[in-house]
């Protein structure tokens, strides 16, 4: 019988002990989860990648092989539309149409020139928006690279 009263009373220890573990567990799950809506003050990665519903890539932000920022969206054929980097702390913005060919193109340098490159279908220069320290410049190229009309 005291044999029966110790194996009992061990029985009961391990299910108050049971509950106990069960009961923190439940808790630190609700924890978690509560926590899942705090919003954060910052999130650190080397790249993210943004795919739509179907799980299909549409962009993303990463650091190139060099540590350098680049954004890029993409289309629903999964070929470049938009790309933003900064390559040695100069901004540059490229376009692209729906055959991956570069359209336009925006630089801003560090010496504080910017400009603007628009290309035809085939991906030939024609229109260049330059500011120089001299002042702006528009320059138009026909489909054989040649000037066309420079102003000023």
């Amino acid at each position: 019988m005291e044999r029966l009263e110790k194996e009992l009373a061990g029985a009961k220890r391990r299910s108050r002990v049971m509950l106990v573990a069960t009961v923190m567990t439940i808790a630190g799950m609700f924890l978690l989860c509560a926590g899942g809506n705090a919003v954060q003050k910052s999130i650190r990665a080397q790249s993210f990648e943004l795919v739509d519903r179907n799980g299909m890539p549409r962009g993303g932000l990463t650091a190139d092989t060099s540590g350098e920022p680049c954004l890029l969206l993409l289309n629903r054929n999964g070929k470049t539309s938009a790309s933003l980097t900064a390559i040695g702390g100069e901004p540059r913005l490229r376009l692209y149409d729906q055959n991956d060919t570069l359209r336009a193109l925006l630089d801003v340098l560090e010496s504080g020139l910017s400009g603007l490159f628009l290309g035809d279908r085939n991906g030939k220069l024609r229109a260049v928006v330059d500011v120089t320290d001299v002042g702006p410049a528009l320059t138009l190229y026909d489909q054989n690279d040649k000037v066309i009309s420079h102003a000023p």
